[in-house]
């Protein structure tokens, strides 16, 4: 995947997907490979923390993304910023 392709689900499952849940998106969950990494939390620095955490304990640093309530993409670093964006 080159930096102006918007990732694939496969490129989503090997990566930390970061997605609004709850009513009217107001929670956030964070999964990798299906794996439940932060569930229904209401703080992005918390997600940010326990991604974070689990990276360091797994020795893995993939990509992290978060999938807002319309369905657009962000690409973050681990301190939550965002890289690049496809709406």
């Amino acid at each position: 995947m080159n930096e102006y392709e918007c990732p694939d689900e496969h490129d989503l499952q090997e990566s930390y997907t970061i997605s609004v849940t709850g009513p009217l998106g107001s929670l956030l969950s964070a999964y990798i490979e299906g794996r439940c990494v932060c569930e229904d939390s209401n703080d992005m620095d918390e997600v940010m923390e326990q991604i974070r955490d689990d990276m360091a304990k797994q020795n893995y640093w993939p990509n992290i993304y978060y999938i807002n309530d319309h369905g657009n993409i962000d690409l973050w670093d681990a301190q939550g910023n965002i890289f690049y964006s496809w709406v």
